[in-house]
């Protein structure tokens, strides 16, 4: 039941993020690259696998132009080497970060960053550690690609538009993407609550 209550939350997520983000100029173009893998199982498998599950949602969103980059030698934790992937490959922002098993225990530790040379906010990152199987990760991305969603949207329209000699955004634009950051906001606070509820239960 617990379970079903948090996946209507992920959904409804996704359903009112695109209507908010339908009528945008262009979407805007996100790479994901190849997660580091520390693990004693196999890397492949891990990699992969993580790696479609994010990518699966961050397209959901219905936000981004997703880019997925499967050369492994672009895998990094590095924010200076993923900002020059992403600048090759001509994107607005990276989604890069490592997955390390150690024990029974389990850490996904996850960035995103602009590409653009006059973005001035700090990256966004976020650490998820669990100690259980690998399926506790998992859940969590709901959480981190809604943060992604707010985190680049935000991001693409305060500083690409400067940045181009584009015209400011209209009242009606911003109003927009702060009704767009309150709902999302609001269901991330009913995602964690449901999952405080089902780990209780």
């Amino acid at each position: 039941m617990h379970i079903a209550k948090i996946s209507l939350v992920s959904a409804l997520l996704c359903a009112l993020l695109m209507p908010a983000t339908a009528s945008a100029k262009g979407a805007v173009k996100i790479a994901i690259l190849p997660i580091v893998v520390h693990s004693a199982d196999d890397p492949t498998f891990l990699r992969q696998g993580l790696a479609d599950m994010i990518a699966s949602r961050v397209d959901q969103l219905g936000v981004f132009d997703v880019t997925r980059v499967d050369d492994l030698e672009t895998a990094t934790t590095s924010l200076e080497k993923a900002v020059e992937t992403g600048r090759s490959g001509d994107v607005d922002f990276v989604l890069f970060g490592s997955f390390t098993r150690f024990g029974t225990g389990a850490s996904l530790d996850m960035q995103c960053v602009s590409t653009h040379k006059d973005f001035e906010g700090d990256p966004l990152r976020e650490i998820f550690v669990h100690s259980g199987s690998i399926g506790e990760v998992i859940p969590d991305l709901d959480d981190l690609v809604g943060k992604v969603g707010r985190f680049a949207i935000h991001g693409f329209g305060s500083k690409t538009d400067v940045a181009s000699g584009a015209p400011a955004a209209g009242t009606s634009e911003q109003q927009s993407d702060s009704d767009l950051a309150a709902r999302v906001e609001a269901l991330e606070k009913a995602l964690a609550e449901l999952r405080s509820t089902a780990s209780a239960a």
